[in-house]
């Protein structure tokens, strides 16, 4: 129904009972969301759903300027990453592991974002960090 939202940022705070420390939660986004491609531009704070459906409809989303996952997983794999290279607006990512000892792997990327891609920020664990044709300066 909200055909021309531009911005969508769902989030909440949990404290952890074991060391009292904040950690921030998003939310899961239903499939339906693919249907704002023309319009969405900001999607904070999203969730990875269970079955990857989402991840793998994020590179539909062409209008998308901001995105920040939450609660990433590793087994999610190759899914974000080709959805990653498709969106030619995205300029600051932001991924968040689901724990500390999670891994973000980035050596699915096939193609570089640089090209468009002007802040990123990875919490979690990186075993090798791997963006094709990225200078670093």
């Amino acid at each position: 129904m909200l055909q021309k939202l531009r911005h969508l940022l769902v989030y909440r705070y949990e404290i952890d009972s074991d060391d009292q420390t904040p950690t921030k939660c998003g939310f899961k986004a239903p499939e339906q969301i693919r249907c704002l491609h023309e319009s969405l531009q900001k999607l904070c704070f999203l969730e990875e759903n269970q079955r990857n459906i989402l991840m793998r409809e994020l590179g539909r989303l062409n209008q998308l300027r901001r995105l920040d996952i939450v609660k990433f997983r590793k087994r999610a794999g190759r899914a974000p990453c080709s959805s990653i290279e498709m969106l030619i607006n995205l300029r600051p990512l932001s991924v968040s592991a689901i724990r500390k000892g999670e891994v973000i792997d980035t050596h699915y990327l096939s193609s570089s974002p640089d090209q468009f891609l002007q802040r990123i920020y990875l919490t979690g664990s990186l075993q090798k960090f791997t963006m094709p044709n990225l200078l670093i300066s």
